[in-house]
């Protein structure tokens, strides 16, 4: 039985995370024997299957003052190392750019072949200048990187000028996101944290400025985050608050894409938007700002969905009042977005980590 260590910083709830836990329990499927280590609490927002190995480290971030993060950074080293030593894995696979370098090192010196996957926009994760010295140095010994979108493809091919990278994106549970027949009330939908990039004072002012309250429709928030207040605050000085709603965080977004009939991500940028993939996988008509990254490589403008210009707001609003007017444009958008998200189907995109995995560890 083959077996592959996992490592990431935490299991909490997050889009690496709920990648990973999906890889972690296909692969127990498959017939591996699989670990997960976690630098920090392995505590786990995603069910996980029993023959998963949970080894939890329980350290602290590593960002506490330099000398604090050197021995934190060493002291994660030795016991990836050491766990590396005691499992001896034929494969580490390894998420986000400062467990990826940890992992990178350890299997480095006991010969364990690592592939890392990073799963942030590389313009807006901030890492310190240390990092990315290591980050550029150690990731041409990877056996593979592993991205997300074309387009961080693009960023690190330029800047780290190495060639072992592959883009393999997140996968969609197409059985958890079943197309929609018909689609009824007059909403529509954002999902997702409410914090400045993701662009919901942009959204709230251009449904203000569109035909949606004339025409009937609500704006339904789903999120919750450091802005909460402030764009309420907002709503309430256009006198919107018929019209907007706030749902706060929900573990059930497919009870609002299903009832909505029109989705929209406004986000200032993104690194690989889910719930824009989830919503076209679910057939509701769908508007993203074109921003870094993600959005292009789901939405092929006028087809399957809108593309409009990141942080304008009359843009959103002119895209926004077109869905409103045209019934036949949202029907049809609802028929080509989940035949568009079919390549993103969880055996497919389980399927090219599986035959990463294999391939390394054959060679």
């Amino acid at each position: 039985m083959k077996k592959v260590i996992l490592n990431i910083y935490s299991l909490r709830n997050g889009g690496a995370e709920r990648v990973m836990a999906n890889l972690a329990n296909h692969l127990t499927v498959r017939g591996y024997e699989v670990y997960i280590i976690t630098i920090g609490n392995a505590e786990s927002g995603y069910e996980l299957s029993s023959d998963i190995k949970i080894i939890e480290l329980g350290f602290d971030s590593l960002n506490s003052g330099l000398v604090a993060s050197i021995k934190k950074f060493l002291k994660t080293v030795k016991a990836i190392h050491k766990n590396f030593v005691i499992i001896k894995p034929d494969l580490c696979i390894s998420f986000m750019t400062e467990t990826n370098i940890i992992s990178l090192i350890a299997g480095k010196l006991c010969h364990v072949p690592v592939i890392v996957s990073e799963r942030t926009n590389p313009l807006k994760h901030s890492i310190s200048s240390v990092y990315s010295f290591l980050r550029k140095s150690l990731y041409k010994y990877a056996t593979e990187v592993v991205l997300q979108t074309e387009g961080v493809l693009a960023f690190y091919r330029k800047n780290l000028k190495i060639k072992n990278l592959q883009v393999i994106p997140n996968p969609i549970l197409i059985r958890d996101f079943m197309p929609c027949e018909e689609i009824k009330k007059k909403t529509i939908l954002s999902v997702g944290r409410l914090s400045q990039e993701k662009g919901h004072l942009l959204l709230i002012n251009a449904f203000a400025k569109s035909d949606a309250v004339k025409l009937g429709w609500k704006l339904i928030i789903v999120g919750s985050g450091p802005m909460q207040n402030f764009l309420f605050e907002q709503v309430v000085h256009l006198k919107l608050t018929d019209y907007i709603e706030f749902k706060g965080r929900s573990l059930n977004v497919y009870e609002y894409l299903k009832e909505a009939g029109i989705f929209v991500l406004p986000s200032s940028y993104e690194g690989f938007p889910n719930a824009l993939m989830e919503a076209l996988s679910v057939g509701v008509p769908s508007i993203s700002t074109n921003c870094d990254f993600g959005p292009s490589d789901l939405i092929h403008d006028g087809i399957n969905g809108l593309l409009v210009e990141t942080d304008n707001v009359t843009d959103l609003k002119e895209k926004i009042n077109t869905l409103l007017h045209s019934d036949s444009k949202r029907a049809d958008f609802r028929a080509e977005g989940p035949r568009s998200m079919k390549r993103f189907n969880y055996e497919i995109i389980m399927h090219k980590w599986e035959s990463l995995i294999n391939k390394t560890i054959k060679n």
